[in-house]
This record gives structure tokens, C-alpha cells and sequence, in this order.
């Protein structure tokens, strides 16, 4: 059993030296010289702080800053917020003003956000007293 596992064993290479000598030749092709395509480089694009509050305010709620006169005042507003909070106001604070002209305190809560986010991020612990 074990003499025909060593005569099959010994077929493949007897196998292949015969296939080789079958007058087959190795053709070499030459190969173009391969060459790295011009990498396009984008440059990086920056945004400001304000085109991104505004960005952010826009996607969510488009009528908003029309609402409040323009971009720049969108912006102000924004920057108010984070004084606001700088100044001692309260979350009760920014509620009572939603309720008290009529605005609707979830879109509030969406540009403060965006506004602590934009312009004073160090205020962010502000919007986890909502959760809290």
C-alpha cells in the first residue's frame, strides 16, 4: 500500500517534467513601464464657524433666518445665545422666552445647540441640564 501512495507521488513530477519538455516556449511580452497617474490633490476646504451654524440652521429650519432679517442676523443671534448663557441665563430662561414670544422651543433648542456647538463650545454642558 505504501510502495503504490510512493509510484503516484512520484507520477507528478514525472507528470510535469514532461510537460515541460512539450516544446511549449515562454514567451516574454515587454510590460509598458508603469507609471503613477497624476494624483489630483483637492484642496482642503475651511469653513467658518458661521458658515457652519448657518449650514446647520438652514438644513433644519430654512424660513429661520429670513424670519430674524438675514444671515447676519442669524449669526447674532447665535453669538447671543452663548452670552446669554455666559451671563447666568438659565435653561427655565430660554424657555420662557420661547413661550413668551411665541416660538416654538424645540426650533429654540435647535439653534441654541448649534450655537453652543459654532461659537462657545466650552458652554456645551448647558444643553445637558434639558437631559437632566
Amino acid at each position: 500500500m505504501k510502495e503504490r501512495k510512493m509510484k503516484k507521488l512520484l507520477i507528478i513530477p514525472a507528470a510535469l517534467v514532461t510537460l515541460a519538455s512539450c516544446g511549449t516556449k515562454t514567451v516574454y511580452m515587454p510590460q509598458p513601464a508603469q507609471t503613477n497617474p497624476p494624483v489630483e490633490t483637492i484642496p482642503e476646504q475651511t469653513y467658518s464657524k458661521e458658515d457652519v451654524f448657518v449650514t446647520t440652521i438652514n438644513g433644519e429650519y430654512p424660513y429661520v433666518q429670513s424670519q430674524l432679517g438675514g444671515r447676519a442676523e442669524l449669526i447674532q443671534f447665535g453669538k447671543l445665545v452663548c452670552q446669554a448663557i455666559d451671563e447666568g441665563s438659565t435653561m427655565a430662561d430660554f424657555a420662557m422666552m420661547a413661550v413668551n414670544n411665541d416660538v416654538d422651543p424645540e426650533m429654540l433648542g435647535y439653534i441654541m445647540g448649534a450655537a453652543i456647538v459654532a461659537f462657545c463650545p466650552s458652554n456645551s454642558w448647558f444643553m445637558d441640564q434639558a437631559t437632566n
